[in-house]
């Protein structure tokens, strides 16, 4: 049960991985739109990386009790960001 436990500590994700691997997803994405303006799946993929970078830096502050009102702001931020991103596309 131990050797598990050691295992899954060692493959798990941690926030600053999963921001980075969003961040690339994010800049490839905004690279497609300025190649393909149109593209609706790049602008959906731009604007869901973007809002879940968002989201992912909201909870981590807002572990931090001086930070938790600003962390609040970035999670609604992120969650914004992500519905206007489907909503614009279907106006393109």
């Amino acid at each position: 049960m131990n050797n598990l436990k050691k295992l899954s500590k060692k493959f798990t994700l941690n926030s600053g991985t999963i921001n980075i691997i969003l961040g690339i997803i994010f800049i490839i994405s905004l690279l497609v739109i300025c190649l393909h303006p149109h593209n609706q799946i790049a602008i959906e993929t731009a604007c869901s990386a973007g809002g879940a970078m968002n989201i992912m830096l909201g909870y981590k502050m807002m572990k931090d009790p001086k930070k938790k009102s600003t962390g609040m702001s970035y999670v609604l931020l992120g969650i914004i960001m992500a519905f206007l991103g489907f909503f614009i596309v279907r106006f393109i």
